[in-house]
Formats: C-alpha cells, sequence, structure tokens
C-alpha cells in the first residue's frame, strides 16, 4: 500500500469518526476517492516535481480536468465542481498579491494577444481553473477592476491598470510612478513613449499609469505585458 492509499483510508475512517457508523454521506466518501484520484494523476504528471507532495490547486488547467474526467466517466463539469471542492475542504490556501501577479503572469505566454485590446490596455489571461479565476477577480476587486469573460469563458480579459493598482502593500505612489517612467524610458527607447509620458505629466496617478501602460503594450506585447507585471510586483516588495 502506497502512501496515498494510506491518505485515503485516514480520510474514510475519520469521516466515520465524526459520524455514527452507516451514517457518513455517499457524497463525502466519493469527495475522499475524488481526491485520492486528483492527487494520484496531478503527483504522476511528467513535470511534477519529485519533492512535491502537495496539489497545487491553481495550476490545475482543462487539460488535466480532460483526462480526469474521461478516467472517471464523469463530465468535466463535475469534475472541475470536485476540485473546488476538495480544494475548499483541504484549506484552500489564499494567494498574496505577489503571487497572483506570477500567476497572471505564468498564463501570459500561453494566451494569444489581442493587437486591438492592448491599444486599450486590456490583456487576455487564460484561466486554468474557477479557483484561478476567483483568486485574480479577489485581487482585481481591491481596484474596482471587473474582468471580462464575455468572450470565452476560459480566457479572463483585464485592464493592466486594475493589477498594478490592485496592491494591497502598495507603497508610495509617487515614487513607483517615477519608478515605472525610469524603468519604461530606460528598457523602450521610443520617442513615441516619451511623447506619451510628456502629455500624461501633471494628470492624476490612474491616467499617467494607464497611458504608460497602453504605449508600451503597443509597442512590444507581450514583453511588455511581464516587464509591467514586474515593476507590479517590485512596487509590492
Amino acid at each position: 500500500m502506497d502512501s496515498l492509499e494510506q491518505e485515503l483510508g485516514i480520510s474514510i475512517s475519520g469521516l466515520y469518526s465524526k459520524s455514527m457508523f452507516g451514517k457518513v454521506l455517499k457524497s463525502d466518501i466519493d469527495l475522499a476517492v475524488f481526491h485520492y484520484r486528483l492527487k494520484k494523476y496531478m503527483l504522476g504528471k511528467v513535470d511534477s516535481p519529485d519533492n512535491v507532495q502537495s496539489i497545487d490547486w491553481y495550476q490545475i488547467d482543462q487539460q488535466d480536468i480532460r483526462q480526469i474526467s474521461l478516467s472517471l466517466q464523469i463530465t468535466e463539469t463535475k469534475v472541475a465542481s470536485l476540485i473546488e471542492q476538495c480544494a475548499l475542504a483541504n484549506g484552500l490556501r489564499e494567494l498574496s498579491d505577489t503571487e497572483v501577479i506570477d500567476l497572471v503572469s505564468s498564463q501570459v505566454d500561453k494566451t494569444p494577444q489581442s493587437k486591438a485590446d492592448l491599444e486599450k490596455g486590456v490583456i487576455s489571461v487564460c484561466i486554468p481553473n474557477k479557483i484561478t479565476q476567483k483568486a485574480i477577480e479577489s485581487f482585481l476587486s481591491k481596484s474596482g477592476g471587473i474582468p471580462d469573460t464575455s468572450f470565452n469563458r476560459s480566457v479572463l480579459k483585464l485592464r493592466l491598470v486594475d493589477i498594478l493598482l490592485g496592491l494591497e502593500n502598495v507603497g508610495d505612489r509617487d515614487l513607483f510612478l517615477k519608478k515605472l517612467i525610469k524603468g519604461v524610458k530606460k528598457k523602450y527607447k521610443d520617442q513615441s513613449i516619451d511623447e506619451v509620458i510628456r502629455k500624461v505629466h501633471g494628470k492624476n496617478y490612474k491616467v499617467q499609469i494607464e497611458e504608460i501602460i497602453k504605449s508600451v503594450l503597443c509597442n512590444s506585447s507581450s514583453a511588455g505585458i511581464l516587464y509591467l507585471l514586474k515593476m507590479a510586483v517590485m512596487n509590492i516588495a
């Protein structure tokens, strides 16, 4: 018997210790077995680090959900629902601001970007699962940001300014703006960006950030997104 099977046995035994024998709900047993099957699948993936013994709930993607659905012969919708239940039952860890931004960054290169959206300061981020979506939406709510999923339920459209402003431990905003302008000028030696920076000088903080974001995205696409997200992380530190 391997360690995961022992873990499953302990989990099911624990259910019976909390209830009168014979009164444990089938749905609770199903959830325990599902967690075992999910963990065995996730830790058995080729790219899973050998030293990891727990599930990264935020990285379970649609391909994983599809494979588990086929294996268990249940719908993908049911699998997604059970994953969310398992995560909550097993103490889903809330992500820090930095971890949310890192999560967004990890999905940027996996998601095709629309030039028309980038010109508006909007980026597309592929969402692996509902748990990840809720974490990003919760983060954005701090700055009043509302992601758009009307185009595709598995892709969030986000205003990059909402990410840069949705920081729990934001430092001195004027200082961050100065760092951003200095960093952008150094990295992108582009006359059009310099012109935008001159035009927005003196306007309110959000307007300046938003216009600088648009100018960078128009010039560099995904690389610009990752650079600006990196700047956001630096703002938290």
